[in-house]
């Protein structure tokens, strides 16, 4: 996958150069062991910086995308950004001239971001789909595993063997059989 070429994504990758440094420093002091400063204050201070980073750069990219989508016009933008709501007032200033509608939707867009949180997996992928039709979390999950664990093994399947393992002495007992910490 190649590296985006913005402004926003090179504004989150120095945030996250940030986060690194910190984490750095941390590592650095923790042989001291100084009784003044909490070395683990680095390290919460730091995974703070990365999630802000990631937060930000959502927002960021979010917004580019949608003024770019948006201003082309195309039958083949998301649908929900084509069903995107517009207040009248937006409506109106792109009638008399005094905005594009690309600038009216980022705006709107932008207003309507403004105290939302990009932390949460679901809300991610609910803003996401104003700018892709995709699956991002099961396509993520894709990419992780053909990247990570080299096709071997898929995260979905290790999440539910995982899910369903039993021990071996479970096996072996009937369900209805107390265990040493039911029996009474």
């Amino acid at each position: 996958m190649s590296r985006p070429q913005t402004r926003q994504f090179e504004a989150f990758m120095t945030n996250l150069s940030y986060a690194r440094r910190m984490v750095k420093a941390g590592g650095m002091l923790t042989p001291f062991r100084s009784p003044t400063i909490d070395i683990d204050d680095f390290y919460r201070a730091a995974w703070v910086q990365a999630v802000a980073a990631i937060d930000h750069w959502l927002h960021e990219e979010v917004l580019r995308r949608v003024a770019e989508l948006a201003a082309k016009d195309s039958p083949e933008m998301p649908y929900q950004l084509r069903v995107y709501e517009l207040p009248l007032h937006r409506v109106e200033a792109v009638r008399r001239g005094e905005v594009t509608l690309s600038e009216a939707v980022v705006e709107h867009l932008r207003d309507k971001l403004a105290a939302q949180a990009l932390q949460h997996p679901g809300k991610i992928a609910e803003v996401l789909k104003l700018v892709t039709e995709k699956k991002v979390w099961y396509e993520a999950a894709g990419c992780i595993n053909k990247e990570f664990f080299q096709g071997r093994t898929s995260l979905t399947r290790r999440r539910s063997a995982a899910a369903t393992w039993r021990s071996p002495s479970a096996a072996t007992r009937s369900p209805t059989t107390p265990t040493s910490s039911t029996a009474t």
